[in-house]
């Protein structure tokens, strides 16, 4: 997709303010020519990424349906015009793109503002979708596209873009586009794939955002995912327990938490929480201790105390289940 008729009527001038601020600008790109990563391939291309023409809605909806039908789901550009093209103003909104491939069961995973992040996703076989503004700042012109390939000696970013299948355009050309549009550049995951650049807070963000919208298995699968991957992210234990603890999977619940307090002792929160998988799980005795140390790490949260008076009044069950330690009863000291 070119660039805006409205801005081709300014003549080659304007094609040469674009390109010399491109030039000026491409400071990512100058950095990985010069730098080059030695464990990123020097080019790489996902050449079998689908791919549909669309002009209208600033190419929105295809780009969407391209990074969906990529991981093998059967949909259509003109399914999506609806959820996320707003036609009061004039345009596909970001939020709406992530919502509705959220509605899909897709894990979308916003990269950092770094261009070397967007083609380690495309070397790890993961298309970005990227929002661009090819007019100027005071005279934006929104396009989405979807990075499949590129070729750093050649300073090359190849795109499934508007009605082009494989639109080649420079590098430096992109990074500024790239930048006008805020750096805005995601990946879209099935649950339980970790993207190759993720790192866990994000990640887990990313996970309870498929949780609120409603698709809890695809949230327990990635957060499943985020504990395997990283099993000293405590919150990632939180997350997991949590949900397993809504979804009635009370053994799982009291793992997830019992695996958190082990990576962050004195977390009172998973201590709080802990103590009620356990009481779920038919274990009083033990929930009443959990709770009491959450109680002992942070005193001063009223939260707690309502906590052991609302467990103290259900039936404690008569199970007995293993238990982390608490650092509390260990005659320890808070920091």
């Amino acid at each position: 997709m070119g660039l805006p008729g409205r801005a081709l009527g300014l003549g080659g001038a304007l094609f040469l303010v674009l390109f010399l601020s491109a030039c000026s600008n491409a400071i990512q790109t100058t950095r990985l020519q010069q730098a080059h990563p030695v464990d990123l391939p020097t080019r790489y291309e996902l050449a079998d990424t689908p791919f549909f023409a669309q002009e209208r809605y600033q190419c929105g909806p295809a780009a969407l349906a391209t990074m969906l039908t990529q991981r093998g789901l059967a949909v259509h550009p003109d399914q999506f015009v609806g959820q996320v093209y707003l036609p009061a103003r004039e345009g596909s909104v970001p939020i709406e793109m992530e919502a509705s491939a959220r509605r899909h069961g897709m894990l979308v995973y916003p990269l950092a503002p770094e261009l070397e992040a967007v083609l380690r996703e495309v070397a790890a076989g993961h298309p970005v979708l990227v929002l661009q503004n090819l007019g100027l700042d005071w005279w934006p012109n929104w396009h989405y596209a979807v990075v499949v390939g590129y070729d750093l000696p050649q300073g090359e970013i190849i795109l499934r873009s508007g009605v082009t299948r494989r639109y080649v355009a420079s590098m430096p050309v992109f990074e500024t586009t790239w930048q006008r549009g805020g750096h805005w550049a995601q990946v879209v995951v099935p649950p339980g794939l970790i993207p190759a650049t993720a790192s866990p807070l994000p990640y887990v963000r990313s996970a309870l955002d498929l949780e609120q919208s409603g698709q809890l298995d695809a949230a327990l699968a990635s957060f499943r995912a985020a504990t395997a991957r990283w099993p000293q992210a405590s919150f990632a234990w939180l997350a997991r327990g949590n949900l397993a603890y809504r979804q009635g999977r009370a053994e799982e619940a009291v793992e997830s938490f019992a695996s958190g307090v082990r990576a962050a002792p004195r977390d009172a929160a998973l201590w709080n929480n802990y103590a009620y998988a356990l009481a779920r799980r038919q274990c009083g005795t033990q929930a009443l201790e959990a709770v009491r140390c959450a109680i002992a790490l942070d005193p001063e949260n009223p939260g707690y105390r309502d906590s052991l008076h609302e467990l103290q009044a259900v039936d404690p069950g008569s199970a007995t289940c293993d238990m982390a330690p608490c650092p509390m009863a260990a005659g320890e000291s808070l920091p």
